[in-house]
């Protein structure tokens, strides 16, 4: 029975035995454990998608080039302390999320 299930017949060499319940709880874990990690990797891949978009558009933005950030240029190395950008960006998301959920 199971054998034709799958697309073999008894005369292709196929057996026939069935299945243990132990084996078949088995195949449907590993089955459900594929299938949480295709989701989980398709989350992964839209998060990814989405900041990479925002570091798009904070370059486009000018954000990180405002006036108050600090900027060293030494010799081999330039470090970069974007001040007024995160506190601007502080605001905004505090701003939203209270928005947010005081409307919830």
């Amino acid at each position: 029975m199971a054998a034709t299930r799958r697309g073999l017949s008894p005369s292709d060499g196929a057996s026939n035995r069935v299945l243990a319940p132990a084996q078949s709880a088995s195949l449907v874990r590993r089955h459900f454990l594929v299938f949480q990690i295709g989701k989980m990797l398709l989350i992964v891949a839209g998060v990814t998608a989405l900041v990479g978009l925002g570091l798009i558009l904070v370059d486009r933005l000018g954000l990180g080039r405002l006036p108050g950030d600090i900027v060293i240029r030494g010799r081999k190395v330039v470090v970069h302390f974007p001040i007024v950008t995160s506190i601007i960006v502080s605001i905004v998301l505090t701003v939203v999320l209270n928005l947010w959920l005081r409307s919830r």
